[in-house]
């Protein structure tokens, strides 16, 4: 347990791809770094498909591609298939310099960055739970729970990494906004012993009337299957779930045939909106990864990006320990533009897809976006989710 006594140069809340790979950048160059983690590394922890470029990524953060690959749970990739404005495209990953990509167990993959950043100096403190942040002379205090009961910690910076619910941001009085109600609903399913798709490595994307399906095969041979959609056209009643889920998967005909000899398990949801904070810093603290911008998760975008920004932020935030702000400042700019640039890419390739130009969910997405103000009783989030 942390005594009160123990400073840090920089607690961060948040033991995802951001929040270690920024404890890493930090680490690298000598500060006291704390990860507070609201898990132990266990369950369920969503996006597990990374691209070839992921990998290269992580020789940034000191890993190389072997050092994921050692852990037999994850499985190469083969690359994307799309069914797009229903035409078949492929992106074939043989022609990259890695010449493949990964589909992960994600608790392992985030247990092996933990505990290469423990190996760094890295402190990590599991199971715990933000409750207060109280201003000191010179940075912060910050009091959180785990199971060892109460703790305190000081530090001089905070670095905001605890994914779409923003919880540091938040609690300083930010407000999300929201530019959709896109959720993710999600199944996985077991192969059947003599299934022959077990051993499938490419990602599949489809879309439907009221959204698109995503398909994606794990090591031991479980499809993980989502449907992302607005949450207001996805009925969610007791029996109306499942009728919701066959009615939609009859129309992605090439998901649904890869799915005839598996066992479905039960529905989770998640948020999956694009969404990012007003103000991204503040006094002695920034927001990173889905804490500062949220990604549709059609933009293949979620873990590379929390990667290498967590490492851009954490050498920023060093910089600006040592009085150097222009670093940080152009940091924070340049994450202001790659959002800009986002959002008008993500227009373009929704318009791309005309076979359902008059329904809610592609019509939402071919017209000006119109950010909104997020509130509580709108996001969902399932147990064992990735938001807080």
């Amino acid at each position: 347990m942390v005594t009160p006594d123990i400073q840090f140069d920089v607690c961060i809340l948040g033991g995802g791809p951001a929040g270690l790979s920024a404890a890493l950048a930090l680490a690298g160059v000598g500060l006291q770094v704390a990860v507070i983690e609201k898990t132990d590394y266990t369950g369920t922890r969503y996006g597990e498909h990374i691209s070839p470029s992921a990998l290269s990524s992580l020789l940034h953060i000191g890993l190389s591609a072997n050092d994921v690959l050692d852990c037999p749970a994850h499985l190469k990739s083969s690359g994307i298939r799309s069914f797009w404005s229903g035409e078949e495209s492929q992106t074939d990953y043989l022609f990259h310099p890695f010449g493949f990509g990964l589909n992960l167990s994600r608790p392992e993959f985030d247990q092996r960055l933990a505990e290469h950043a423990m190996s760094k100096g890295v402190t990590i403190l599991t199971n715990g739970k933000f409750l207060q942040s109280l201003p000191t002379h010179g940075g912060w205090c910050l009091l959180f729970r785990n199971q060892h009961g109460n703790g305190k910690l000081r530090s001089r910076f905070i670095v905001d990494a605890s994914g779409r619910g923003a919880v540091f941001a938040r609690s300083r009085g930010e407000r999300v906004i929201r530019f959709d109600s896109q959720i993710a609903i999600t199944r996985r399913f077991e192969p059947a012993s003599s299934c022959k798709y077990a051993g499938m490595t490419s990602v599949l994307i489809e879309p439907c009337r009221i959204g698109w399906w995503y398909l994606c095969s794990l090591s031991s041979g479980t499809l993980v299957c989502t449907l992302f959609t607005d949450a207001d056209l996805f009925k969610r009643g007791d029996h109306s779930a499942e009728s919701e889920w066959d009615n939609n998967i009859s129309e992605a005909k090439n998901i649904l045939a890869l799915l005839a000899d598996f066992k479905p398990g039960k529905m989770s949801f998640c948020s999956a909106a694009t969404q990012r904070l007003p103000n991204i810093h503040g006094e002695n603290w920034i927001a990173i990864g889905d804490a500062a911008f949220s990604f549709d998760p059609l933009s293949g975008q979620g873990i590379v990006k929390g990667i290498r920004q967590g490492w851009i932020l954490g050498l920023a935030v060093a910089r600006f320990l040592e009085g150097d702000r222009e670093p940080l400042q152009r940091a924070i700019e340049d994450m202001e533009c790659i959002f800009t640039d986002y959002l008008s890419t993500r227009h373009e390739y929704y318009r791309q897809e005309k076979r359902w130009a008059d329904r809610q969910f592609w019509k939402r997405r071919s017209a000006p976006m119109r950010p909104r103000i997020w509130s509580s009783n709108e996001i969902i989030v399932s147990p064992g989710s990735s938001c807080w």
